[in-house]
């Protein structure tokens, strides 16, 4: 009896633990980011990714290590990128990232091989950030409707970084 009792605790954590897994993953909302690439090689040979959108703004791209290799990507070469963005905030002024998970290329989707995941401080200022697009969608907008201003995304204007490609990790 006791470890027929031991097995159903052991099973219920197990269930709980991928029930949490996956409310993390909806607040992680695919953003739609396009863009040309900058590589910057650091000292440690690991090259630090930025995409720089037509407006002029950098994004760091965080890609796992050797994706930079794997992907082939180039100085300059113009590129479309999907993932979770992670936008500065009020209390936090940091560079903005996009977290990949999918590269499109000359119409060819990419997925990324066991992309960077998100640290429980990243995914606080996630919501955060999230949260603050959401109020200012709404003081820019009160009748609840959707609006045109660019607020969340330089790229796409939505304010949680939604594009409509997807509601969570693909």
């Amino acid at each position: 009896m006791k470890k027929y009792l031991l097995l159903v605790v052991l099973l219920l954590l197990v269930s709980m633990s991928v029930f949490a897994q996956g409310n993390v993953e909806i607040l992680e909302k695919i953003t739609s980011l396009e863009g040309t690439i900058e590589l910057i090689q650091n000292p440690g040979g690991q090259p630090t990714v930025y995409l720089v959108q037509d407006d002029g703004t950098k994004i760091e791209i965080l890609l796992p290590v050797g994706a930079v290799t794997q992907l082939q990507l180039r100085n300059r070469e113009r590129i479309q990128i999907e993932g979770v963005f992670l936008g500065s905030t009020t209390q936090n002024r940091t560079q903005e990232k996009l977290f990949a998970r999918l590269i499109v290329r000359n119409q060819e989707r990419i997925s990324i091989d066991d992309p960077i995941q998100l640290s429980v401080q990243e995914r606080t200022q996630l919501r955060t950030y999230q949260e603050e697009q959401l109020q200012l969608q709404l003081r820019q907008n009160p009748s609840g409707g959707s609006s045109n201003n660019q607020m969340g995304n330089p790229d796409t204007g939505n304010s949680n970084g939604n594009t409509g490609t997807g509601g969570g990790k693909k």
